[in-house]
């Protein structure tokens, strides 16, 4: 019985340690693919993230790239610490615009990316006229508003059939580029060109 006894013991000990190791493994999963100004996603889990949705057995959805507007301007005026506020809040915007099994990363210095599911490009334009809105004009009382609020350039693209993350992310960064080109401050949608169509020239 004592050795039996004594297996049980280091059976149990082994399943509490692997237990721990587990746990411990996750956080840092979960720290390696969140930014730690922002809260949000990081670019690592951006990018993986974008790859398991582009599986096959994933729904529809849209991504939306999104740059802040004379971000460098913000920095030089008004110092990086207020620079950090802006990130922080156009973060806490977008995380309180999305649902929560949708994704919000910050993917670079001033740039956001918004993967959505379940929505087409008409509707998530909608969604982000009212988070460009949201972010211009507040909320009365509203605590953590930064003392220069942003404008911000989307571009967005509706996932379609062939799509890479590569030609997903293109079409909605040159889409970001055009929102810039025509005055900032504005959504700019653009989607697949059909095979029908290519066929056409």
């Amino acid at each position: 019985a004592k050795p039996r006894k004594a297996w049980e013991e280091t059976a149990r000990s082994l399943t509490q340690k692997v237990a721990a190791l587990e746990k411990d493994l996750s956080a840092v999963k979960g720290e390696a693919s969140t930014d730690s100004l922002t809260g949000v996603a990081n670019r690592r889990g951006f990018d993986e993230t974008l790859e398991r949705w582009l599986g096959p057995s994933h729904p529809g959805f849209v991504l939306a790239v999104l740059d802040i507007d004379d971000f460098k301007g913000i920095n030089d005026a008004h110092g990086h610490a207020v620079g950090d506020d802006v990130l922080r809040y156009v973060a806490k915007c977008l995380m309180q615009s999305f649902r929560s099994d949708d994704l919000v990363a910050r993917v670079g210095g001033d740039e956001f990316a918004v993967l959505a599911a379940g929505l087409t490009s008409r509707q998530a334009e909608h969604r982000l006229h009212g988070v460009l809105a949201r972010i211009a004009n507040g909320k009365p009382g509203e605590e953590g508003r930064p003392p220069c609020v942003p404008t911000i350039s989307v571009g967005l693209s509706e996932c379609a059939a062939g799509d890479t993350a590569a030609s997903l992310y293109e079409r909605a960064d040159d889409a970001q580029y055009t929102a810039k080109r025509q005055g900032k401050n504005r959504v700019i949608a653009k989607d697949a060109r059909l095979l029908r169509d290519l066929a056409r020239h």
